[in-house]
């Protein structure tokens, strides 16, 4: 498993479908990317090169653009008409 699909299957742990959260996740990465401009994060190696901690720090970014994701693409049946 990389790096990224981490990220991804704690999505799809939340409930996500493949192709939603490679929908957050492509607005999520430059997010976590920016966070730290003097080290490259690896997406396509190995999950295990990074400790847990780390993957709690992307993953908290990673929520919160599945959130913002998840209003805009999701609406709300109980507020409607």
């Amino acid at each position: 498993m990389t790096t990224r699909e981490r990220l991804k299957a704690e999505l799809m742990e939340c409930g996500f479908f493949d192709k939603d959260a490679e929908a957050v996740l492509e607005k999520a990465i430059p997010e976590i990317e920016s966070l730290n401009t003097s080290y490259r994060i690896t997406w396509d190696r190995p999950a295990e090169e990074y400790p847990s901690p780390v993957y709690r720090v992307m993953f908290e970014v990673t929520r919160r653009i599945a959130l913002e994701w998840i209003d805009q693409n999701c609406p709300d049946e109980e507020n409607e008409g």
